[in-house]
């Protein structure tokens, strides 16, 4: 998902500008709101071969 990171008005036209599209999980670990040891389990949990990637990470997170 991408986030607008700045918007210009010109008349009645408005420029936005994005940052770089990154999932929640990127997001999630970029702000350092993790424990330590739980931030590493994730980053193990998701470059293991049988994961399911973003999405079951973030779902086993929030329930």
């Amino acid at each position: 998902m991408r986030k607008v990171v700045e918007k210009q008005r010109n008349g009645a036209k408005v420029k936005k500008r994005y940052d770089q599209a990154k999932t929640p999980f990127d997001r999630l670990i970029e702000k350092g709101v993790l424990l330590p040891h739980k931030q590493e389990a994730l980053i193990k949990k998701k470059a293991s071969p049988e994961s399911d990637g973003d999405a079951s990470i973030f779902g086993n997170l929030v329930s």
